[in-house]
């Protein structure tokens, strides 16, 4: 339910309850606990679909990276086009348009790609991932070589996402925090975050 998911908002500084109507910004945290939650950006660039038991942070928009979240805990499901990063635990995901199941347990992050390419990264190495392939990264290691994902971990993302998409109701409306009126409007403006 959307009472079950909470919202940290880094301008009051502390948790509220995610709720219609709310709005949040570049920085602030999202903890799904037992809800699912749809996070759509308003500009129509896609949208992130978050697990239960998920926490995750907006990030601000960088020319680098685009778009980013970072994920401490638990599973994300991400279509957004364009540039798009993704910060796991020792390793990051540059996405260019894709298709892209991230999950974080302990100091492990792994990143399946149902299309297109991610590009996996940290100090240590990079690889490639392609359609319809995992690779994982720790803290200190190179990220794994791509490998086939599993067709019983493709199936179980099918499975949740299109669930998420078909049954979310309540919408909550996320705006960047800017305190420079001419970036804010000439960025990407909010999203819209529908909560299971």
């Amino acid at each position: 339910t959307a009472s079950s998911a909470k919202v940290y908002q880094v301008a009051r500084k502390e948790w509220v309850p995610a709720t219609k109507g709310l709005a949040l910004s570049e920085q602030d945290e999202i903890k799904s606990e037992a809800a699912l939650i749809r996070l759509g950006y308003t500009d129509r660039s896609g949208e992130i679909l978050i697990q239960t038991n998920t926490h995750l942070k907006l990030l601000p928009k960088t020319p680098q990276a685009g778009k980013g979240v970072q994920v401490s805990l638990g599973e994300m499901f991400s279509t957004v086009k364009g540039r798009f990063n993704v910060v796991g635990k020792g390793v990051n995901g540059a996405v260019e348009g894709t298709k892209l199941d991230v999950t974080v347990s302990g100091d492990r992050t792994a990143f399946t790609v149902l299309e297109g390419v991610v590009r996996v990264s940290n100090p240590v190495g990079d690889v490639r991932v392609r359609a319809l392939e995992k690779s994982e990264g720790k803290p200190g290691l190179a990220p794994t070589n791509p490998v086939r994902a599993p067709d019983s971990e493709i199936s179980r993302i099918i499975e949740w996402t299109a669930g998420l998409k078909a049954f979310t109701q309540t919408v909550l409306v996320v705006k960047p925090n800017y305190r420079d009126a001419a970036r804010r409007n000439d960025d990407f403006k909010r999203y819209s975050i529908q909560v299971a």
